[in-house]
């Protein structure tokens, strides 16, 4: 959480450009986005140009859990519930015997 100003905005460019530095890793700014809130469109626009990313949309996702300022549905986990039947489908099927008691 920053101010909308260039001198917080260069300050957090630094910051980023240091994180970058120090363990060698790179941040990829296509991937990255920011979200802005209480600022108008050519505002939010102006700093994600700054940022060298995009501005991001809610409801966002975080770790591929959705996360909004409003409720979300059961409707937003489906895709990810999903997801998880098709990976445990096959475990358990290894794990259980013919008994149906698990070892």
């Amino acid at each position: 959480m920053i101010n909308s100003d260039q001198e917080s905005i260069k300050n957090l460019k630094f910051l980023l450009y240091c994180y970058e530095r120090m363990p060698g890793l790179k941040i990829n700014y296509h991937k990255s986005e920011v979200f802005t809130f209480g600022l108008h469109d050519d505002e939010a626009e102006n700093i994600a140009n700054m940022l060298n990313c995009r501005v991001g949309q809610m409801p966002m996702r975080y770790l591929g859990l959705p996360i909004s300022a409003s409720h979300l549905g059961v409707g937003s986990f489906k895709p990810m519930v999903d997801k998880m039947r098709k990976k445990l489908q096959p475990w358990k099927g290894k794990l259980l015997s013919s008994g149906g008691a698990s070892f």
